[in-house]
């Protein structure tokens, strides 16, 4: 498609696992946590050039990766604590990129952080609306709020994904 090859910047909770229905707030469901069914060959398709953004508890972030053994199939993994960290963090990554911003691909559930820092700074965005996750409910504030294209699934994701690459 395009003369560069996209970057994908993925999120972590209520993106590639449900992590609200999950583990429902306690730490110690993590045995029940489980990738959505279909990531995994979606990981492995943009595996190369795709960086996990995660922000959190940092232990608790590297505990949940672990489980779901999906350290593999990313070029970088940075876990952040806190949304202003995300937000420079994202800045610095777009920085060091060759990619142009509209070729970054930030797909996250949270349309108040990853996707309003993205839209800000130019990248394309995606908005995993999973049902029945913690943020799938949150109105835009402003038009930086707004995605790009929004999926409820990973058939979704798949397809906008694939238009993408």
């Amino acid at each position: 498609s395009m003369l560069t090859s996209p970057l994908f910047i993925f999120d972590l909770d209520d993106t590639l696992a449900h992590t609200t229905r999950d583990l429902k707030g306690d730490p110690k469901r993590l045995p029940n946590l489980k990738l959505l069914r279909g990531i995994r060959p979606i990981l492995k398709c943009v595996q190369g050039y795709s960086i996990l953004l995660t922000a959190g508890n940092t232990v608790r972030q590297q505990e949940k990766i672990d489980h779901l053994k999906i350290a593999g199939l990313f070029k970088e993994i940075r876990i952040v604590a806190n949304r202003e960290e995300k937000e420079q963090v994202l800045r610095e990554m777009l920085a060091a990129a060759d990619t142009p911003p509209e070729r970054v691909v930030v797909v996250g559930d949270r349309i108040d952080h990853e996707i309003r820092y993205a839209n800000q700074l130019g990248c394309t965005t995606v908005r995993m609306q999973l049902p029945g996750a913690k943020f799938s409910d949150l109105e835009p504030e402003s038009g930086f709020d707004l995605p790009v294209h929004v999926v409820h699934d990973t058939m979704e994701l798949a397809a906008v994904l694939e238009d993408l690459l």
